[in-house]
């Protein structure tokens, strides 16, 4: 069992990747992973896989057996998006960039930006309401958080199609004047049953080259400059859980809701849909927040054939 992938290409079409290339099973729970512009194949699956492996290691703490652990991550899924512009292809497929070709790529935002609020939540949508799971929860971050926005506008609404149980924003690019209650955005947003935003006041990509960046993909709000929701946590009607994390822009995958909070179990259970076996005392969940905060994600080797995180699920639960 490897991880599930879904990949698209140039033109929107959505495929799964991987070495099953098995699509989502219809009717099914959907949990997808929807990483931010400026990330590469290999970029992009290094946190999803440390996210997946950190998930795991939380539902083991929390009395979750073996046979409930693999089922929970053959659920989730992991969407590879274009959003970034590929200045060289010297590198094989599914190696990181250089870091000169990742910040000479990095002003190509505005780009990114529409990508994102157009043709990438089409294609992404179109596949969903082929496939039609039975219900979806996203996970996304930065500008992930607008595809992932975007996409939900364009789902068929049950009692018909798909049902969205939830949405979890970390450091989301998305300006605050676009979700507020008048908006088109926010009224679609609402459809998510539980509806999670990670934030951060310490974010100085979201601080300093967001507003800057907005302007230029042309959305400027009718006063000031734009916010980014993952800077502030606002509109604050629109989020059920709100958490201000005090992380820098790139360490939500890796640490996100696994630092130190009260709310684990309760995240987890709800956000996420897995019931933990037993209750876990406060304190502990701040010592698990600190080893997690510390651990040391195992790497994989990326090759041609064998991208980050293609086999440690069937590594993990081999028994």
């Amino acid at each position: 069992m490897n991880a599930r992938r879904l990949s698209m290409d140039a033109n929107g079409v959505v495929r799964p990747s991987g070495y099953t290339r098995v699509h989502p099973s219809p009717g099914r729970r959907l949990v997808l992973l929807v990483h931010g512009y400026n990330n590469n194949f290999a970029e992009a699956g290094e946190g999803y896989f440390a996210l997946r492996r950190n998930l795991d290691n939380l539902l083991r703490n929390c009395g979750i057996g073996d046979p409930a652990r693999k089922h929970f991550q053959q659920e989730i899924w992991e969407f590879f998006w274009p959003g970034f512009q590929p200045l060289s292809y010297v590198s094989a497929t599914g190696s990181a960039r250089s870091f000169a070709e990742s910040v000479a790529s990095a002003p190509t935002y505005p780009l990114e930006v529409a990508k994102a609020r157009s043709w990438v939540p089409n294609g992404l949508a179109s596949y969903l309401n082929s496939v039609l799971p039975s219900e979806i929860f996203f996970i996304g971050h930065s500008l992930g958080c607008r595809v992932i926005l975007e996409t939900m506008a364009r789902l068929t609404a049950p009692p018909h199609r798909i049902a969205i149980s939830g949405f979890m924003l970390m450091a989301g690019a998305v300006p605050i004047h676009l979700l507020l209650e008048s908006s088109t955005l926010f009224q679609n947003a609402r459809r998510g049953g539980k509806r999670y935003c990670l934030y951060s006041w310490m974010d100085t990509v979201l601080g300093i080259a967001f507003p800057p960046g907005q302007i230029a993909a042309g959305e400027i709000p009718p006063y000031g400059l734009p916010v980014a929701t993952g800077l502030v946590g606002i509109p604050s009607s629109l989020y059920d859980l709100r958490n201000n994390t005090s992380l820098g822009h790139g360490g939500y995958w890796k640490q996100s809701f696994f630092r130190g909070q009260s709310s684990y179990t309760d995240l987890v259970s709800q956000a996420l849909g897995v019931t933990t076996d037993r209750s876990v005392a406060e304190n502990e969940l701040k010592e698990m927040g600190e080893a997690f905060r510390s651990r040391e994600v195992p790497s994989r080797l990326v090759t041609l054939r064998a991208l980050l995180g293609d086999d440690w699920l069937a590594d993990m639960y081999q028994n």
